[in-house]
């Protein structure tokens, strides 16, 4: 048997989500039905018990905390998520930009 891409794992997951059998799935992608109940065994455990845990935590008015600039169990600065307040804000300066730049005149160079 040979191991599994990712778009094959994808696809089992996607067949089964909708309603397709191991059997359907084995013949339309041309897969053992073993390796599929093994994806399929795998998905169900980890939807079971999932190790992913998430904190949340209160987000002042400073401007840096709108922004969370690091991870939390590696603590390295490879990413950038935008909290709800930052992207209210950020709402906000696009409708005052979108209302001050409104010109109803057509402006034509002159022949």
């Amino acid at each position: 048997m040979a191991k599994l891409s990712k778009a094959n794992n994808y696809a089992i997951l996607w067949l089964n989500y909708k309603g397709n059998s191991p059997e359907q799935i084995a013949e339309e992608l041309s897969i053992d039905v073993k390796q599929i109940s093994g994806v399929l065994e795998k998905q169900t455990q980890a939807s079971e018990n999932p190790n992913i845990k998430t904190s949340s935590s209160v987000v002042g008015d400073k401007k840096k905390n709108l922004m969370i600039m690091e991870t939390s169990v590696k603590r390295n600065k490879s990413v950038a998520i935008m909290t709800k307040d930052a992207s209210a804000q950020g709402d906000e300066n696009r409708k005052k930009v979108s209302d001050k730049n409104t010109n109803q005149n057509i402006f034509k160079p002159r022949s």
